[in-house]
């Protein structure tokens, strides 16, 4: 479209300052579409970074919980039956599992099905930022010891 533009301007004018005109122009145009990609592409890196800091702030809310964290705690140690957990933290079943519920939708947890039971394990995938708090956590070996471990028992049954 220039190109048509810059033909009939010069076949009218014969003149020299038309290119300089069209080549400014041209200049102009490019710099325009250089700085609307700039903007679009700096837009999108702010879009991004802010939803990566909302994403840890999310995680960061969920791992506030006292109960939260001792069940990932718990699950540092090693895979646990819903009923295990809520042995060792000496709450209802409903609750941990609402506990539960919200670690795996914020893909801290994987779940997986042995017959009837549901056991949950830390999800190696999780982000780093989350997985840094890990070593932080205290051991829970003797607590994992001393529950009753009631799904191998009712499955023995």
């Amino acid at each position: 479209m220039l190109k048509k533009l810059y033909d009939r301007c010069l076949k009218r004018t014969n003149s020299f300052c038309v290119p300089i005109i069209f080549i400014v122009a041209y200049i102009s145009d490019s710099l325009y579409d250089y700085i609307k990609f700039e903007h679009e592409k700096n837009r999108d890196w702010g879009v991004a970074m802010e939803k990566s800091i909302q994403n840890m702030a999310e995680a960061y809310k969920l791992l506030a919980d006292k109960t939260r964290l001792t069940i990932i705690a718990l699950l540092q140690e090693q895979e646990l039956c819903v009923c295990d957990i809520t042995d060792v933290i000496g709450m209802s079943q409903p609750n941990a599992s609402q506990h539960l519920r919200k670690l795996k939708a914020a893909g801290l947890l994987n779940e997986k099905k042995k017959g009837q039971w549901v056991y949950y394990s830390l999800n190696p995938d999780a982000e780093s930022y989350v997985r840094c708090v890990y070593p932080y956590l205290p051991s829970m070996k003797d607590e994992i010891a001393k529950s009753k471990n009631c799904c191998d028992s009712q499955a023995d049954a």
